[in-house]
């Protein structure tokens, strides 16, 4: 139903657009059917989540959701998603093969987009109100919707912290706390592997190092989108959780977190930091909650 490609890049976006540095890019095509509005969704979820990018992700999808609803249900065509990062933000462009199909007009006195159900009409809605900018691209053969949302202003130092909670109700883990370090190179190849990753996997470094990780990844896949674990491992940081084959064949449940990096040379290389998947609160990233005050505030 979907076809998906994910890679990196530092660029600029093409000269007829705003200029800004990207810093990934994901992008994935959805057959014009009901059920890849779903597969949508879980797309640019499962890419912004991975990374990082929390505090936008649940208004990404919502317009995500309606976008490609035009495209594959009003349209009837294929909708082909691109997520683009910024540092201070992301890009999500929904483009449909039906450029003759306009978009509504409204007429002098009319309400922009005021009908939620009229056709095309409630997405471009949600983009006036959800979105910081958004606009359409016409081209002789497709449309493109896209919309911006920027991430929110934080102090410096802070990205995100927890309440004060009683010492009954703090996470469990092991009395010896232990964090798996792995790095992968280029080729994804591990090429580090800590004493923790061989007390936790079984695996001794000699045995690990110069492996694939997906030799001993089990990784789920995602349906819809064919993202694995060669295409995480392209992500500027990808966290969440999967498997890791130990040496005694069982799979053990992690959760990890995953940063692209690079050396003094500009060679990448992913450092990879994982944890038994009961004791995820030691590496994931806090869900931000929105308060009674409307502001935003950690569970």
């Amino acid at each position: 139903m979907a076809t998906a490609k994910v890679s990196n890049l530092a660029s600029d976006v093409q000269p007829r657009r705003r200029r800004l540095v990207i810093t990934a890019r994901a992008a994935a095509s959805f057959d014009p059917q009901g059920r890849s509005v779903a597969a949508a969704r879980g797309f640019v979820r499962d890419t912004l989540q991975g990374w990082g990018f929390a505090d936008i992700v649940d208004d990404a999808v919502v317009l995500t959701s309606e976008l490609v609803t035009n495209a594959v249900v009003h349209a009837g065509t294929r909708a082909e998603v691109l997520c683009l990062r910024a540092e201070d933000g992301v890009r999500v462009e929904v483009a449909d093969r039906y450029p003759e199909r306009e978009l509504p007009l409204r007429h002098p006195g009319e309400r922009p987009y005021a009908d939620p159900d009229r056709e095309s009409g409630r997405g471009l809605m949600l983009c006036a109100a959800l979105a910081t900018r958004w606009g359409v691209e016409y081209t002789a053969t497709h449309k493109h919707v896209w919309f911006r949302l920027d991430l929110p202003d934080r102090p410096v130092g802070t990205r995100s912290a927890g309440p004060v909670v009683p010492d009954q109700f703090l996470p469990l883990a092991e009395s010896r706390v232990r964090v798996a370090v792995l790095q992968v190179d280029a080729d994804d190849v591990i090429s580090a592997w800590n004493d923790d990753a061989e007390h936790i996997f079984g695996h001794p470094a000699e045995k690990a190092v110069g492996r694939p990780l997906a030799e001993i990844a089990a990784w789920p896949q995602t349906p819809g989108t064919g993202t694995g674990v060669a295409e995480a491992l392209r992500l500027s940081r990808w966290e969440g959780s999967y498997g890791i084959r130990g040496a005694d064949g069982r799979v053990i449940p992690v959760y990890a977190s995953h940063l692209r990096v690079r050396d003094a040379h500009g060679e990448p290389s992913i450092v990879c930091l994982l944890v038994h998947d009961d004791e995820r609160a030691l590496l994931q990233t806090p869900v931000r909650l929105p308060s009674s005050d409307g502001q935003h505030s950690e569970p």
